[in-house]
């Protein structure tokens, strides 16, 4: 199926749907961000909380949206819910990746001490590093969508490699269709801070040229 085809289905499945997920990434949004405000007040253990806590509220989300998408009746704050609920296997999963990750990543951090001997060949481990990461974690990168459809039942590493043997093939779609709207998201939010800055410095210049008329006066 190609990303057209993709996105078309999408945009049925999400029909009349559109303001609840809308109102459910504004509530996701608040909570994650007023958690993390408040927890970075307190030092090293507040970031460290807000960091374990965000993992699960995520995957929350993720399954809040597919449950919507599927014409289920779901609550906005839903999500903080269906992510506690399965806290425990959503870390174990998210653990099992870094474990496949972890020999990518030992090479990125001992790629540049081969510079010692030669600097070409440092370089080329380390981009040959990071290439092997990036194929690596994007086997896994499906893995919430693994877990949030009705997988509960699995273990967490079964959830991870069920995950790769499924993700193959689609991995590069995924990947297109997150950059897809991504740059969607981005280009609105451009948008939107332009329009409010040209608002604000007209509004800036009536004020100034207000007050400058008051001062003539």
């Amino acid at each position: 199926m190609k990303n057209k085809e993709i996105r078309s289905l999408a945009k049925q499945k999400m029909q009349g749907k559109m303001g609840k997920a809308i109102g459910i990434s504004i509530v996701y949004f608040l909570i994650t961000f007023l958690m993390t405000l408040v927890l970075s007040f307190i030092p090293f253990i507040g970031p460290l909380a807000a960091s374990i806590i965000s993992v699960p509220i995520a995957f929350g989300y993720t399954k809040h949206i597919i449950l919507l998408a599927n014409g289920e009746d779901v609550g906005v704050a839903d999500f903080l819910k269906h992510g506690f609920n399965n806290f425990g296997k959503v870390w174990c999963s998210n653990l099992w990746i870094t474990l496949k990750c972890l020999l990518p990543v030992i090479l990125i951090i001992l790629a540049p001490a081969s510079g010692a001997i030669h600097e070409i060949l440092g370089f080329v481990l380390t981009i040959a590093a990071f290439i092997w990461l990036l194929i690596v974690a994007w086997k896994y990168v499906m893995v919430n969508y693994t877990l949030a459809y009705d997988n509960q039942d699995l273990r967490a590493r079964d959830i991870v490699e069920k995950t790769a043997q499924e993700g193959k093939g689609k991995v590069n779609g995924f990947v297109c269709m997150t950059l897809y709207y991504g740059l969607l998201v981005f280009c609105f939010a451009f948008i939107i801070s332009f329009v409010l800055g040209l608002v604000s410095g007209f509004l800036g210049m009536s004020l100034g040229s207000s007050v400058e008329a008051i001062n003539m006066i």
